[in-house]
């Protein structure tokens, strides 16, 4: 996958057109809903939609469309192969088939990928438009990408009702509404919104209406905190670890999974797949993609944190393993586990370490769900999480999927509390 410090997240052509979460300024007013490109400066370009070329490393979007469209001056160097782009002060070179993208006089940067000439046409990977260029880039049906150029603005007031003030360097004074669709991000990171304080700068990218009040509303789609520390995104973004069966894929980069054997939509969880999701397949070294994803495959991996309250919920997938026939058959027999309760989180999490474990990342972090069985001797009764306790020796069984973090996490298939 791309080295990429911004995240191209994947978002729903539907969430562009998502109704105005707010209210009037004042009653008397009557506001009226318009495209935002009725007030946009020539500064800023309407976004773009480009067929994507895609490499076992990813998806390469074409250069001289999307370039000159944000007002950008491509140039074409035939030996060599070298392209470069201006932009007031701003210059970018580099050459086809080399990875090495060189911005202004910084030393050549590796992005992943070399960009591939094919038909006359340039390619390089979506993550140079989002660092290089400052472009939003979202994944769409059928191998074609919505390049978007989000406004730059800074948050003057946080207001009671959840929304925010922000001036932007285009249209000025902004209300913005952030929704449980709003996609925020941090250094490379899903981030939440109890991040936004005054001061901030942000890049934003708003819905596709916006009203004619004054000062204007509209519903922000994506949010990218440019001075946010960097430990603090970190650190929101530990991920949260998943596993169930893919009962739909809509389309737009979205999988639906459900917990195995369950039918219940409110079980189920949306996950959105981008660039930055890593998918693998048992030890096989080669790049999967969301096309490898099948309805019934069973899939577990990571998610983050922020997760949207609508039903299902939305968030963003960090990572994907696709179980394989070997990891099945194992998966039915689970991996034998013992050790001693170091932590319980009301979440269900567990966290089991062997005897004489110096830290946390020795152990086990077991997910204890409804479908775990506890018991305790020859003892009959029903036991819960609640009867685990720190100190307490267990064994039993965990799901031969685990997790790459540390501690791994793994779904609790068996535990035996010891007497």
């Amino acid at each position: 996958m791309w080295k990429q410090k911004t995240a191209a997240v994947v978002i729903s052509a539907g969430m562009a057109a998502a109704c105005l979460a707010f209210p009037c300024a004042a009653e008397e007013q009557e506001l009226t809903v318009m495209p935002i490109s009725g007030q946009v400066t020539e500064e800023l370009a309407e976004p773009i939609a480009v067929n994507s070329l895609t490499r076992e490393e990813g998806s390469l979007l074409p250069v001289r469309k999307i370039a000159e469209h944000f007002g950008y001056t491509v140039g074409w160097q035939e030996e060599g192969n070298i392209v470069t782009l201006t932009k007031g002060a701003q210059y970018i070179t580099f050459a086809a088939g080399q990875d090495a993208y060189t911005f202004s006089k910084t030393a050549p940067q590796s992005l992943g990928a070399a960009p591939v000439i094919e038909a006359d046409v340039t390619y390089v990977p979506v993550v140079f438009y989002t660092d290089f260029l400052g472009l939003n880039c979202h994944a769409l049906e059928n191998g074609e990408y919505s390049v978007v150029q989000p406004s730059r603005a800074e948050v003057t007031e946080m207001l009671e009702d959840g929304r925010i003030m922000v001036k932007d360097e285009h249209r000025g004074d902004v209300i913005v509404a952030v929704t449980e669709q709003t996609i925020l991000t941090a250094n490379g990171q899903v981030v939440s919104a109890d991040l936004l304080e005054q001061g901030q700068t942000l890049r934003i990218e708003y819905g596709a209406a916006m009203t004619a009040s004054l000062p204007p509303q509209g519903t922000a789609i994506q949010i990218e905190i440019l001075n946010l520390p960097e430990e603090i995104s970190e650190e929101a973004e530990a991920g949260v670890a998943f596993e169930g069966v893919i009962s739909e894929l809509p389309g737009e980069g979205k999988v639906m999974i459900t917990p195995d054997g369950q039918d219940d939509p409110e079980q189920a969880i949306c996950l959105m797949v981008s660039e930055e999701t890593k998918i693998t397949k048992g030890n096989d070294k080669r790049i999967y993609f969301i096309d490898d994803l099948t309805v019934g495959t069973k899939i577990s991996g990571t998610h983050s944190q922020a997760m949207t309250m609508s039903i299902p919920p939305q968030t963003l997938a960090l990572e994907i393993h696709i179980e394989s026939q070997e990891e099945a058959v194992q998966e039915e027999q689970g991996v034998a586990f013992e050790g001693i309760i170091s932590e319980v989180d009301e979440s269900g999490k567990v966290l089991v370490l062997p005897e004489g474990a110096k830290d946390a990342t020795e152990g086990i972090c077991l997910i204890v769900s409804e479908n775990t069985q506890i018991t305790k001797g020859n003892d009959k009764r029903i036991y819960t999480l609640d009867d685990l306790t720190v100190g307490t020796k267990i064994s039993g069984v965990h799901s031969n999927v685990m997790t790459r973090s540390l501690p791994p996490q793994t779904a609790a298939m068996e535990i035996k509390i010891e007497e």
